[in-house]
C-alpha cells in the first residue's frame, strides 16, 4: 500500500447557478443528495482522501474541494477563490443548452487565474428527461481542451466518483493545458451594478481580514441568512447591516481594535462605489 501524500490538492467547481456543483461534491464526499436548490454564497469548501492509479502504482491524495458560486458578477471572490486551483470542474446542466455555452466564460476565468490547472467538463443532471444536448455536444467542447469529460447524476450518483478521481488522476501526473488554448474563448462581459461590486469587495476584504475564504465564508452565509438578505439583489441598508453584523464576529474573535478597523474599511468600500 502506498504512503498517502501530505500534499493537498485544491480543486474547484465552476458553472452557472444551479447546475448542481453543491449536490455533486456532497454525493461525492458524504454519499447524500438533496434536491433542495440553495444558492451558493461565496464557496463551500470540503474534503476527501481519494485513492487513483498513477503508473500503475496506487496513490492515496488528499483533496480540497471548494465548490464556488455561480454568479460571475463576484469577480473578486471568484479570483480569490482560484488562487491556488490544480484541478477545475467544468460543470453545465444537461437540459439547458445555455449552461455549456456560458462555460466558455468560466474556462477563460480558470486560464486566467489558475494556468496550471487540469480540467475535467462534466454535463450533470442525466436523470433528469428532456436533454438539450448529450454526449457528443459535450465530447465536442471538452476536446477543444483536450480534456475528459462525462455525463453525471448527483442524484443515482452515475459517474461521480469517477469524475473526481479522473480529475485527480490528471493533477497528479501534472497534465494541464498551455496558456495559448485559453485564446479560443473569453469571458463574455456582463454588466454588473455598483452595489454588488461593493457586496463582493466586502466578502472579500472580511474574509482576508479573518484568516481566509476557508474560515470566514461560514461567517459571511451566517449574517446573510440571519438578516435574510438575498445576496443577489442586496441594498445599501443590507449590506450595512452586514457589514455591522460582521464586524460584531471580528470584535469576538479579535478584539474591538481590530473590528473597528474592518468596519471602517468595510463602509468605506461602500463609499469608493459611489453608493450613497
Amino acid at each position: 500500500m502506498s504512503k498517502k501524500e501530505d500534499t493537498i490538492y485544491k480543486i474547484i467547481l465552476v458553472g452557472e447557478g444551479g447546475v448542481g456543483k453543491t449536490s455533486l461534491v456532497k454525493r461525492f464526499v458524504h454519499n447524500k443528495f438533496d434536491d433542495k436548490y440553495l444558492k451558493t454564497l461565496g464557496t463551500n469548501v470540503y474534503t476527501k482522501e481519494v485513492e487513483v492509479e498513477v503508473s500503475l502504482k496506487k496513490k492515496y491524495v488528499n483533496l480540497q474541494i471548494w465548490d464556488l458560486l455561480g454568479q460571475r458578477a463576484f469577480q473578486s471572490v471568484i479570483r480569490s477563490a482560484f488562487r491556488g486551483a490544480r484541478g477545475v470542474m467544468l460543470i453545465c446542466d444537461i437540459t439547458e443548452m445555455e449552461s455549456i455555452k456560458n462555460l466558455e466564460s468560466w474556462i477563460d476565468m480558470s486560464f486566467k487565474n489558475a494556468p496550471k490547472a487540469s480540467f475535467i467538463f462534466l454535463a450533470n443532471k442525466t436523470d433528469l428527461p428532456n436533454w438539450q444536448f448529450g454526449y457528443k455536444e459535450l465530447k465536442q467542447f471538452a476536446s477543444l481542451f483536450e480534456s475528459p469529460f462525462l455525463l453525471t447524476s448527483a442524484k443515482t450518483g452515475e459517474n461521480v466518483e469517477s469524475a473526481f478521481k479522473r480529475l485527480t488522476k490528471a493533477i497528479v501526473s501534472g497534465k494541464h493545458l498551455p496558456p495559448e488554448y485559453g485564446k479560443i474563448v473569453q469571458s463574455k462581459q456582463i454588466l454588473i451594478s455598483p452595489v454588488i461590486k461593493a457586496e463582493d469587495d466586502i466578502i472579500v476584504e472580511f474574509c482576508n481580514a479573518v484568516g481566509g475564504f476557508e474560515v470566514s465564508m461560514p461567517y459571511v452565509r451566517e449574517q446573510f441568512q440571519k438578516l435574510e438578505i438575498d445576496f443577489e439583489n442586496p441594498s445599501k441598508e443590507d449590506l450595512e447591516k452586514v457589514i455591522s453584523n460582521l464586524a460584531d464576529t471580528i470584535r469576538f474573535i479579535k478584539g474591538e481594535e481590530e473590528a473597528k478597523q474592518v468596519e471602517t474599511r468595510l463602509l468605506s468600500i461602500l463609499e469608493d462605489r459611489g453608493i450613497t
